[in-house]
């Protein structure tokens, strides 16, 4: 109804209470809430009993910021109607904007409990958010949804959020994707990017990634920038990576980033550019930094043949994670490649007792390791043992065949060195 003929029913009986709350409530949707809660007040004079005069002037208490106001207001609008849904739906909006979201959920329960609607469980679902309630909030968020919620977009957006929460990536990808349909925003794509990263979908991350830098210029941030290059990595292409490490480190460096960029730089053999970002990373971070960082570190040092820095990164890496069998491995590789064959065959007898079943496609086995030390300290009995092992786990690895054969003619078996030099064959002519 309009103020004006609210203003005429007023004027005809000036102690209409429900015309002075049906003008409070049209001022309140004029934003002008001192006047709307003028009328409230007049219209609980004439009339204390009336509940959703208490329940609107809880709103516009709460719209100018006086919380317990508002609060004082929804208690006296139940005490009156236990059974108003508006008052414990709207109190429970207080709670919420308060941080308090376990009370404001108890009061959604009871308005959905009354009487159910997509308002009242898109106000639960984000309470549930607020209390990292994931599922929850997805629960209420596709209720919302079932029940018309009048944005859907909103809905599906903060949904879409939730499922990423809770790694379910592929119906956050759909959700987002609704939401982008009706309203493309720089957040949405940056959201979807994340999920397409963690499903896999590097390029499709990209995309997103890329969109919403085009789409807002706020979100050129070190987050999104590391995202991106995560996505570069993962598909091999490692300079454009190292160009969004960047980026994102001029923003703001941190170890992550320069782990990241040396892993980069690791995978493109520029090994000196690799252990400048790992040193980076240590020196940001040194008490809480990871030892992997360590350990990329030395296998770096290792690569350009610096055995003794590789060596003290490896033993920090095993400090840090004594139960890791890789920098013990690689421990073993560098006194190997040394010469120093006894103290390599310690590092490998403990990888291999930590990881007995240790195979790897980039790595050869640390039996194929711990095998050629054995053969140049010409214990040829043990080194085939150990190749016997190497082929047991990755049967289809060429070089193995081809040392074992090799093995065997210092042991005069000829027979057997000839029939593992032809499987080896077999698998890699260039072993033929």
């Amino acid at each position: 109804m309009a103020i004006e003929e609210l203003d005429k029913a007023i004027d005809l009986d000036p102690n209409y209470a429900a015309a002075y709350d049906g003008r409070g409530w049209s001022y309140r949707g004029l934003g002008d809430h001192n006047a709307a809660i003028a009328d409230y007040n007049k219209a609980i004079q004439f009339d204390p009993d009336l509940v959703k005069a208490y329940s609107h002037r809880g709103v516009s208490y709460r719209a100018l910021g006086h919380n317990q106001l508002a609060i004082d207001d929804y208690d006296k609008a139940i005490q009156l109607d236990p059974n108003y849904p508006a008052a414990y739906n709207n109190r429970g909006n207080v709670y919420s904007g308060l941080g308090q979201y376990q009370l404001g959920i108890d009061d959604y329960d009871k308005a959905i409990q009354i009487a159910p609607t997509a308002l009242r469980h898109a106000n639960r679902a984000r309470a549930h958010a607020g209390l990292e309630q994931y599922q929850l909030a997805i629960n209420d968020w596709t209720m919302a949804i079932q029940l018309d919620f009048y944005a859907p977009a909103i809905a599906y957006t903060d949904r879409g959020y939730a499922y990423n929460q809770v790694g379910q990536y592929q119906n956050a990808i759909n959700d987002f994707t609704i939401a982008i349909q009706a309203e493309p925003t720089a957040w949405l794509y940056h959201e979807r990017g994340y999920a397409y990263n963690q499903v896999g979908q590097y390029q499709n991350a990209i995309n997103d990634f890329t969109m919403a830098v085009q789409l807002d210029s706020d979100y050129a941030i070190a987050w999104l920038y590391n995202e991106r290059g995560t996505a570069y990595y993962a598909l091999g292409q490692y300079q454009l990576a190292i160009d969004d490490y960047d980026k994102a480190i001029q923003i703001e460096a941190s170890a992550a980033l320069h782990y990241y960029r040396g892993n980069a730089y690791f995978s493109l053999g520029q090994y000196q550019n690799a252990i400048n970002d790992y040193t980076m990373a240590i020196q940001l971070e040194p008490s809480t930094v990871g030892h992997d960082t360590y350990y990329m570190r030395g296998d770096s040092y290792l690569q350009l043949g610096q055995h003794q820095l590789a060596i003290l990164d490896f033993e920090k890496a095993i400090e840090l994670s004594p139960d890791w069998d890789l920098p013990y491995y690689s421990w073993g590789i560098a006194y190997y490649q040394q010469g120093d064959y006894e103290t390599a065959i310690l590092g490998f007898d403990v990888a291999i007792a930590l990881d007995p079943s240790f195979a790897n496609s980039t790595l050869l086995s640390s039996y194929h390791w711990r095998g050629l030390a054995q053969f140049n300290l010409e214990e040829y009995q043990l080194a085939i043992q150990d190749y016997d092992m190497a082929i047991q786990l990755e049967p289809d690895v060429a070089r193995y065949y081809e040392n074992r054969g090799n093995i065997y003619t210092w042991l005069d078996q000829f027979t057997e060195a000839e029939a593992d030099w032809a499987k080896a064959c077999s698998l890699d002519s260039q072993y033929c």
